[in-house]
């Protein structure tokens, strides 16, 4: 004869699971109250994906139990129309419990975000369709307890001697099933929040470690590189300003990863920014420049989204700031190990050039002419900040520091002229294709540099500058200026300024280090150059 009531596992499955959803949406609604970013919220983030897991294994190890194991019957007298209502209540209330919790761990793996924003909508909508059908659930049980008094409610109940007796031990068994679903969870889940403090001072939390990050700058990939070997891997989005780098170099990304092609575009830090666009790419961080970052309501609209934002700079005060933001990319995508090993080679190289410079007695004046020759206008310069501060650390005069308050600026060929510079330095790259400026970088030949060079020598003004006349004149290209591997240019400042200081730099050796021990793509091609 078959029971009146549910079995012993069938009733504390019931009841163990309806706390569990009992606490997701105490946690799911908590977590709201407190500030993003803060420990209380992330606390009650971390119990959420937890139970949420537990509830996904219970859910499965109860259906199958449901399906071997038949319910008791239902009570006499109840109508077709009620049993049709009370089948479809629970088979709903199956499917949405197994569904949202799969749901939500989908929402915080990288595979899920690149899906979009339906997964968290839909995990988020779900919420009150369960919310309605347990209230229905709910209801339907007191009614056939108080109203019809058909001892309905007493099938499912835990408080009879039978059910009390082993409560403690099935109780404990679930647990410990619950507990061995944890392995199955996404790494992404089972991480330690990641504090962050970009150079701004802002401070940011992520859940764990980024997997797919926007970037407002195509030399943020360079860096990049230099602390994870397929760096593509871990881009949403960036603003394929393939100028910023040059075509030889993206060719080489591009060949040795060719998802680079399928990575969203967004506006670069030169351009109009965009929210829509960033939305549109799902980021799990948006890593955007001090030069060009977003209002504050801006990034408030892409937080509110579940994105976090941090600030780098490698433009405005790249000396100061150059090591601070690599450390933000490395802890954001916990390669700390990769920063540390590079911060050691750049600071070794640095400290040495600064102990070597403390014995010398002149400080020669220098101008570098970024984008030199890119118009008729003359000239660019940089001021208190950008590669200036790198003149400096050179041991050398940045004439532009005294006529521009920023961080770069235009000086007028008269004052460079007086000025009578002892040092000149032209920037160049493939961008200055079709202008009278400096072709370098990989894709030139020896010949096309000194040519190109020897042109932007030869305009009216500069050709007569000692500092051209006495062929203390040089070419660097511009994809080593504001980037990560700053390093060369501060040795190819340091051997020109100071050449008889610095007469034992060898660029092409600590090129030859890069490559080997940090960069995920070569260095190649011809980066600077004497005039000759």
């Amino acid at each position: 004869m078959q029971s009146a009531r549910y079995d012993r596992v069938a009733v504390w499955l019931h009841w163990l699971m309806a706390a569990m959803v009992a606490a997701q949406f105490a946690t799911g609604w908590g977590w709201s109250a407190y500030e993003r970013g803060s420990e209380p919220r992330f606390y009650l983030f971390r119990v959420h994906i937890y139970v949420g897991s537990a509830i996904l294994a219970l859910a499965l190890a109860r259906l199958a139990w449901r399906l071997t194991h038949p319910a008791p019957p239902l009570p006499a007298g109840m109508g077709r129309l009620t049993i049709l209502a009370s089948k479809a209540t629970h088979g709903l209330l199956y499917a949405a419990i197994l569904v949202q919790p799969a749901l939500g761990l989908l929402t915080i793996t990288s595979f899920g975000k690149s899906l979009g924003r339906w997964p968290r909508e839909m995990h988020m909508q779900l919420v009150n369709v369960i919310f309605a059908l347990v209230a229905l659930h709910v209801a339907a049980a007191l009614w056939h307890h108080f109203i019809r008094k058909d001892g309905l409610l007493g099938r499912m109940s835990p408080f009879v001697a039978a059910a009390r007796k082993r409560a403690r031990a099935v109780g404990v068994a679930l647990v410990v099933g619950a507990g061995a679903a944890a392995p199955l969870l996404p790494a992404e889940a089972l991480a330690e929040p990641i504090a962050l403090t970009d150079v701004t001072g802002r401070e940011v939390t992520l859940a764990a470690p980024a997997r797919r990050i926007m970037i407002d700058d195509g030399r943020y990939l360079i860096a990049l590189s230099l602390l994870d070997r397929d760096p593509v891997s871990l881009l949403a989005a960036w603003p394929r300003d393939i100028n910023r780098i040059g075509p030889a170099v993206y060719e080489q990304y591009r060949a040795k990863f060719p998802a680079i092609e399928q990575l969203h575009q967004v506006a670069s830090s030169a351009g109009s920014f965009s929210v829509e666009q960033v939305l549109a790419a799902m980021p799990d961080l948006a890593v955007f420049s001090l030069n060009a970052q977003p209002e504050p309501g801006q990034i408030a609209q892409l937080e509110a989204a579940g994105i976090p934002v941090v600030v780098i700079d490698f433009f405005v005060q790249p000396l100061a700031n150059l090591e601070t933001s690599l450390r933000i990319l490395a802890r954001a995508i916990g390669r700390e190990d990769a920063a540390d090993d590079f911060v050691s080679f750049r600071k070794r190289r640095i400290d040495a050039i600064a102990a070597r410079l403390a014995s010398a007695s002149r400080r020669p004046r220098v101008f570098i002419e970024p984008h030199a020759a890119r118009t008729d206008e003359c000239c660019a310069s940089p001021g208190k900040g950008n590669i200036g501060t790198y003149v400096e650390l050179a041991g050398g005069q940045n004439i532009g520091k005294e006529a521009i308050p920023g961080a770069v600026g235009v000086l007028s060929l008269e004052y460079v002229i007086a000025a009578d510079p002892d040092v000149y330095i032209a920037t160049g790259g493939p961008h200055m294709e079709g202008t009278s400026g400096l072709l370098i970088g990989p894709g030139y030949d020896a010949a096309t540099v000194q040519s190109t060079l020897a042109r932007v020598a030869g305009r009216d003004g500069i050709s007569g500058l000692r500092a051209v006349r006495e062929k203390h004149m040089h070419g660097i290209a511009h994809q080593l200026l504001n980037s990560p591997l700053d390093i060369l240019t501060v040795e190819a400042l340091a051997k020109w300024i100071n050449p008889e200081l610095f007469a034992d730099i060898d660029l092409e050796a600590t090129r030859a280090a890069l490559n080997a021990r940090f960069l995920a793509v070569p260095l190649e091609g011809i980066y600077w150059a004497d005039l000759e």
